[in-house]
């Protein structure tokens, strides 16, 4: 739904940012409010791989991809094993799973990790309006009976101080050491259990991924202790472009994702 402040009829999510603008929608997800900064993907794929993205810490996802959810999801394809971003916007309402390693529904997993969403929303106007004025603060909510205090959500969305100066390492962090045995991905039985790794390895990482590991997976590696501590450090939010297209149209980097 476009941007206003009259309410639809049938309306159970909106999306309020600091300066009071309302984007209206359909609730998914759980119930409830989130706060944080709202960015933008371009993404075809990896719903889900984005949703536990680390760098998405404090950050409410666009996707301007309409089929998100058409693959399920799994307690495979994930970065790490809570999300971390705030919450997510889409164009469409979330499409029925239809991939053989479906576990569960996109909206069933956004329940059971209680993060909030919305659906039906112009999302094109709302990328514009990242794109050119930069990530605004919102506050999503979701009530299924239809009422929403905006006088509320707009004062709670502007009184956010955003993510600049925000120790998101230590939210994103693991808090205890543990050991990676996983063995490499393969079709017909998934992620196995290493028997006799070659190497021990006692690794650091201040912002985890289960990408990361993946490496390890490959040298057949385990981590005995690996500690991922949530240390202080500068987080930075930068843009991340992916890699040039092997096509012969590609003259520069594709940008995936807009960070402010």
């Amino acid at each position: 739904m476009p941007s206003s402040s009259a309410q639809p009829e049938r309306a159970t999510g909106a999306l309020v940012l600091a300066d009071g603008t309302v984007f209206w929608g359909y609730g998914i997800g759980a119930e409830g409010t989130t706060l944080g900064e709202v960015c933008f993907n371009t993404s075809m794929t990896g719903y889900q791989e984005i949703l536990t993205d680390p760098s998405y810490a404090g950050q409410i996802i666009t996707f301007t991809f309409p089929h998100i959810g058409n693959v399920g999801t799994n307690d495979e394809d994930i970065e790490t094993i809570t999300p971390a971003a705030r919450g997510l916007i889409l164009r469409r309402d979330i499409t029925s799973p239809s991939n053989w390693r479906a576990a569960k529904p996109l909206n069933a997993w956004l329940k059971s990790h209680n993060m909030v969403g919305l659906a039906g929303l112009d999302t094109r106007q709302l990328t514009r309006r990242i794109r050119d004025s930069g990530a605004p603060t919102g506050t999503i909510c979701h009530a299924p009976d239809g009422k929403f205090n905006l006088d509320a959500l707009t004062a709670e969305a502007s009184a956010w101080p955003g993510l600049n100066g925000m120790d998101l390492a230590a939210e994103v962090s693991c808090r205890q050491p543990y050991d990676w045995t996983q063995s490499s991905w393969s079709l017909k039985a998934g992620y196995g259990e290493q028997t006799s790794p070659k190497h021990h390895i006692v690794a650091i990482d201040y912002m985890p991924s289960t990408t990361s590991c993946a490496v390890w997976r490959q040298q057949d590696v385990k981590s005995l202790s690996s500690l991922l501590t949530a240390a202080r450090m500068t987080f930075c939010r930068a843009t991340r472009t992916v890699s040039f297209s092997r096509t012969a149209q590609a003259t520069r980097p594709r940008q995936e994702n807009m960070r402010c």
